[in-house]
């Protein structure tokens, strides 16, 4: 089984679902009548809920707070058999970022998103933790970086010397904290600002994997020369949130099991054109994972 570490910057997503069918007399909004309510893991949390589908140990260093939506979280993370906490935080003055999205039902179209977060205390793992990380075999690290705060130099020099490849989701705000990852997938807009900001700074990634949406994936080598295209199906997209989740999950997966660069983002891109096409935060179902695994030629 493969082993997998997330660090990140853990969050609830929040949806509230309803009719809207009329404006209101109190200001140029919409009226949303509530049907149902719901929410699941968001941020680092949707990296684990992807990789709970694929047959993975997974293992987390993140932050919640001592607070109703942190409890939530817990209860949730609990739900995956494969989670191990042994490396969650949980902080009395820090509060649990929410996302939470009101949609109207009628072709889930998003009307407003209301956040509620915090800056991250900083955390890092300590000598016992280190020395207990050290006994469990990590396959690979996945770096979820939403700019919260979680993922700070002091963080990321433990991981380096730890000897395990990681991959990185990154914020373009923290390109110098990168160094020596094996991956880094930037979404088209976060790969121009990485541009501007000298990419030079990241200093030996071996791979670039640029997102591309309806382009599909680009992938580049250390000096940014295109290695690979790997073009998308069309589909009609209903949300795109978590895309990127789904991306990073799959390729660290895929990499930590020895397949190639090319075959690794080609069954990423089979996913992601899968979760895109839902309503909501989606992760894909095991059961098509494997077909999709399979037919894109994983080992």
């Amino acid at each position: 089984m493969i082993k997998v570490l997330v660090i990140g910057d853990m969050m609830l997503d929040k949806y509230t679902v309803g009719d809207v069918n009329r404006i209101s007399p109190e200001a140029p909004v919409p009226i949303v009548k509530k049907n149902k309510g719901y929410s699941v893991l968001g941020g680092c949390g949707n990296v684990i809920r992807n990789l709970s589908s694929l047959n993975c140990e997974i293992y987390c260093k993140s932050i919640i707070g001592n607070d109703y939506y942190g409890d939530v979280v817990k209860h949730k993370l609990q739900e995956i058999p494969s989670f191990k906490d042994d490396f969650i935080e949980t902080s009395l003055t820090y509060k649990t970022t929410l996302k939470h999205r009101i949609i109207a039902d009628y072709r889930s179209t998003q009307m407003i998103r209301i956040d509620s977060e915090t800056q991250s205390p900083i955390i890092t793992f300590s000598n016992n933790e280190i020395e207990h990380l050290k006994t469990l075999n990590i396959d690979i690290i996945i770096i979820s970086d939403y700019n919260k705060g979680t993922i700070t130099i002091d963080i990321m020099d433990q991981i380096r010397k730890l000897n395990i490849p990681f991959i990185v989701d990154p914020k373009p705000e923290n390109i110098a904290l990168y160094r020596d990852a094996f991956v880094i997938t930037p979404n088209e807009n976060e790969y121009e600002q990485l541009l501007e900001r000298d990419l030079e700074l990241v200093l030996n990634c071996k791979y670039y994997i640029k997102t591309m949406g309806s382009q599909g994936i680009l992938i580049l080598n250390s000096n940014f020369e295109q290695v690979s295209h790997i073009n998308a199906n069309p589909v009609e997209i209903f949300n795109v949130s978590g895309a990127g989740d789904t991306v990073i999950s799959i390729i660290g997966y895929c990499i930590a099991k020895n397949n190639s660069i090319e075959t690794s983002c080609h069954i990423a891109n089979e996913c992601a054109h899968y979760v895109v096409t839902k309503p909501d935060t989606s992760i894909v179902p095991s059961d098509l994972f494997k077909t999709i695994y399979v037919d894109c030629g994983g080992v």
